[in-house]
């Protein structure tokens, strides 16, 4: 999982949400169906995310191939009883959470959460830095906090082991490209770069995490030298 810093919502959506029999997958109204309203989510989602699953980040299409999640489920409202099922900071853009693994079928992110509501986990488009909290294995394997080891695990099911091995092979392709890299880029300015790409590279938070952790050691080898 990655941060996702969350931009205005679609003007379309506003203007939906404002008719007195607004839904979800609701009725059309005057100016729109809700099918365009999906759309216009759809698009900001992927951009905001930068063509990327919210939870497992592999890669995206910008079609109806990806899933507009609900962090919190649609029964849930605000302290104010403000219906959750309309506000664009609780959706997020996901894969189909259907992943090949051998001969089967595994399910993944929120195909595998289903209705199911997270206690622990945050939502990364919430301001909380989720990435701090996350690390990986050189296997591939995530690595989070206890509590929230059963939502990571058992819910978005996100160390299955095709996933483990997506995230394993994007760290061996990057390191096979690294050293041309870092001829003309420090670590700071590759990982800038990682950060601001559209589309982003699938499943980046392991790319950004060994690049982090090898400049805090680069920087505590400088510091122990100097001292």
């Amino acid at each position: 999982m990655l941060n996702i810093q969350k931009s205005a919502e679609p003007p379309l959506l506003a203007s939906y949400r404002q008719q007195p029999d607004a839904d979800w997958d609701g009725p059309r109204t005057d100016f729109c169906t809700f099918t365009q309203v999906k759309e216009a989510i759809r698009s900001s989602l992927y951009s905001e995310q930068r063509g990327l699953c919210a939870y497992c980040m592999c890669q995206l299409n910008n079609d109806s191939s990806s899933s507009i999640e609900h962090f919190f489920p649609r029964s849930k409202s605000k302290g104010d009883k403000t219906p959750l099922k309309l506000d664009y900071n609780n959706l997020l853009l996901c894969c189909s959470g259907e992943k090949e693994e051998g001969e089967h079928r595994v399910r993944t992110c929120d195909r595998n959460k289903e209705n199911k509501e997270l206690l622990c986990v945050p939502n990364p488009a919430s301001g909380i830095n989720v990435e701090e909290k996350i690390g990986y294995e050189r296997n591939g394997t995530m690595i989070v906090p206890q509590e929230w080891e059963f939502e990571i695990d058992k819910i978005l099911n996100l160390n299955a082991p095709i996933l483990i091995l997506n995230r394993k092979n994007a760290w061996e392709a990057f390191i096979k490209v690294y050293p041309k890299l870092r001829e003309t880029f420090s670590d700071q300015e590759i990982i800038d770069k990682l950060s601001s790409q559209h589309p982003a590279t699938p499943f980046l938070g392991i790319l950004l995490y060994f690049l982090r952790v090898k400049k805090l050691c680069n920087e505590e080898s400088q510091i122990s030298r100097k001292g």
